[in-house]
């Protein structure tokens, strides 16, 4: 069964401003935030009670990081979207550099990876 449903865009929906890009300076303080509270935010379990405590969570990042950043003000749901969009590209990223080392045999040191391993938090 198909969906008809137009796809609105913000071109469409005229009380709907687009807020810029996130800055570098933006992300760079997201990532401070959320480290400090990513047992929460990355935590596996679905149940009634994680769930709550992460939209908590979610509503506290957004409000210290709105008190950080002048630039814009942003909401929980944009700063998930940076959040998840930010970890898929450094996994993107860091799975062509070890496709890379493998083709080439080049071996990197433990210490690198172990670095780049707790970073992007792949177990």
């Amino acid at each position: 069964m198909s969906c008809n449903k137009k796809q609105l865009s913000v071109k469409d929906n005229p009380n709907k401003k687009r807020l810029p890009n996130f800055s570098a300076e933006e992300k760079m303080t997201l990532i401070e935030i959320i480290e400090s509270k990513k047992h929460i935010i990355e935590n596996k379990q679905t149940d009634a009670v994680n769930i709550k405590e992460k939209e908590k969570c979610w509503l506290n990042i957004s409000r210290e990081f709105n008190s950080r950043c002048i630039e814009a003000n942003r909401n929980v749901t944009s700063l998930k979207n940076c959040w998840d969009n930010l970890k898929k590209r450094t996994r993107k990223h860091f799975a062509e550099i070890r496709k890379e080392v493998f083709a080439t045999g080049i071996a990197l040191s433990m210490f690198i990876i172990r670095y780049i391993l707790a970073y992007i938090s792949i177990n």
